[in-house]
């Protein structure tokens, strides 16, 4: 009798012991996806006060988080494979798609080295300059300089300016054509570099929309 006591004790012990370590395993699970930073939380929508031109502006160096930390939990993974899904996946459409010029974001989309340096010997340097972007805020800086130039030169389409980080210090911003503008925001950018390079990108991306006409010239290259 007293055996079977023991017995059953002994029973109700290791399942005790099993069903805590299960929520404990699902209470971290839990814990991670709510870490996770969704794409929705990157955006930032705003009209001009006077004309009520539409913007967005897409902090897409934030899911550069998900990407250091799945390449960290597999390090033998793909790692392009990975910035594909974390990165360029959630903001294709935004960013990129349906662009005159999308042969310009080819070092983006593909991570070139030049450009963007993703790989996995760079993680600290990558979150390094998320923290930098971070702490500098350039919000503020995107929407004044986005409505000084359409006030010059105004828009009827959304323009979207995609912040994206660059390891790489003498990376430029890109316009991948009407109303879609990467800035390659690197260790060299100040308030007035931002400023200037939205300037002339905004340019650009007005004369895609008012000019273009599906051939390239030297004009344009030019301008």
């Amino acid at each position: 009798m007293k055996r079977n006591i023991a017995s059953n004790i002994s029973i109700l012990l290791i399942c005790l012991l099993m069903t805590t370590a299960c929520e404990n395993t699902d209470k971290a699970d839990i814990g991670e996806v709510s870490r996770k930073i969704k794409y929705e939380s990157t955006i930032t929508t705003f009209e001009h006060p006077e004309t009520k031109q539409k913007y967005k502006i897409v902090n897409a160096y934030k899911l550069y988080q998900n990407y250091l930390d799945e390449v960290k939990k597999d390090p033998d993974a793909p790692y392009l494979d990975i910035y594909q899904e974390e990165v360029i996946d959630p903001i294709y459409s935004d960013c990129f798609e349906d662009g005159e010029f999308l042969h310009m974001a080819d070092p983006i989309l593909n991570a070139d080295p030049n450009h963007l340096n993703v790989s996995p010997t760079h993680l600290t340097e990558i979150q390094n300059l998320i923290d930098k972007i971070d702490n500098q805020q350039p919000e503020k800086t995107i929407k004044e300089a986005l409505i000084k130039s359409s006030d010059i030169l105004p828009s009827e389409k959304e323009t979207t300016v995609c912040v994206l980080p660059s390891t790489n210090k003498y990376a430029e911003m890109i316009t991948v054509g009407t109303g879609k503008i990467e800035v390659l925001y690197n260790w060299q950018y100040t308030e007035d570099t931002l400023r200037a390079g939205l300037a002339h990108e905004y340019h650009h991306s007005i004369w895609a929309e008012k000019h273009w006409t599906g051939q390239s010239s030297l004009r344009f290259w030019i301008i």
